[in-house]
């Protein structure tokens, strides 16, 4: 059985390989149809895009693996060389990978595949940015040069920065009242950025947005976690024991102490024991006192 799966092998891969006209050597098509094979799963094998690349293989933009990349052809949706591989790095670091989880995660995540509600932005904002869509002028949207020259015969390139692949337009046929405040318009060079490039970098900068967004959003409603409010309680009580058992006079009554808050301004916490017992802010003044203080 292996002896006429093995004959099968080589019949298919002289066939396959086999030129049109001229001579050919069988033994060399077997050969390289071989090392193609073997090729293609030693790259399937390695991990990260610079292993990758190093190694002569292609990682993918898309789904974050490394596949054999096909000679004289050119994939913008593969990494080929070191210098793009920062740019997967950053992705796979915004966009962490996911552990299966049978109840949350069945399938797991691979690291660069961006979440739902950023890629559901993405998805939204695309025809604006890639052909106009939505915009009542022709210079709205279309952040690639090549969707900008189509839709404004005779825009001059006034600035290009050559490292980034970034060109810049500007003139008196730009509206700024729809463009930047100096009636420019930027955009990635369609020589040098595929859409599935933008769309990744689009992506990484939702997801940071959002991100910060959600920090700003956490930071301005709870400016005291719970666990700050018992910490800076916690010291008030310690403060008030202490206090109690140096004044038996006062036991037992609300004692206020100024304890430090994790904002860089002091406040005079007040706490007691009695009945619920509680602790909190006593006034909204910055109390003049030093720290461990009464208040």
């Amino acid at each position: 059985m292996m002896r006429y799966i093995f004959a099968s092998f080589i019949f298919a891969s002289l066939v396959v390989a086999a030129p049109v006209a001229g001579e050919w050597d069988p033994e060399l098509v077997v050969r390289d149809n071989f090392y193609t094979l073997m090729r293609r799963a030693e790259c399937s094998t390695l991990q990260g895009c610079h292993d990758c690349v190093a190694n002569g293989c292609g990682y993918s933009k898309t789904d974050f693996h490394c596949q054999t990349k096909k000679k004289d052809s050119v994939n913008p949706n593969l990494v080929i060389t070191a210098t793009a591989c920062p740019h997967i790095d950053q992705i796979q670091g915004v966009f962490p990978a996911v552990n299966k989880d049978a109840s949350h995660n069945p399938d797991g995540k691979k690291a660069g595949v961006h979440t739902p509600e950023v890629k559901a932005e993405m998805d939204r904002i695309a025809g604006h940015v890639f052909h106009g869509d939505g915009s009542t002028s022709t210079t709205g949207g279309r952040h690639t040069s090549a969707s900008f020259e189509k839709d404004n015969k005779g825009a001059k390139v006034t600035n290009h920065n050559e490292a980034s692949h970034i060109k810049e337009y500007a003139g008196p046929w730009l509206l700024t009242t729809i463009l930047s405040q100096n009636g420019s318009k930027t955009v990635f060079d369609s020589d040098h950025y595929s859409e599935t490039d933008i769309r990744n970098m689009c992506s990484v900068a939702i997801k940071l947005r959002l991100d910060d967004d959600k920090a700003a959003e956490r930071l301005q409603d709870y400016h005291y976690s719970e666990t700050d409010i018992r910490n800076m309680c916690s010291v008030a009580i310690k403060l008030r024991l202490d206090d109690d058992k140096a004044n038996a006079a006062t036991k037992g009554q609300p004692k206020g102490f100024v304890v430090q808050s994790p904002h860089g301004h002091p406040v005079c916490v007040e706490t007691f024991a009695t009945g619920t017992g509680s602790c909190y802010p006593k006034g909204t003044g910055t109390p003049t006192e030093p720290l461990n203080h009464p208040c």
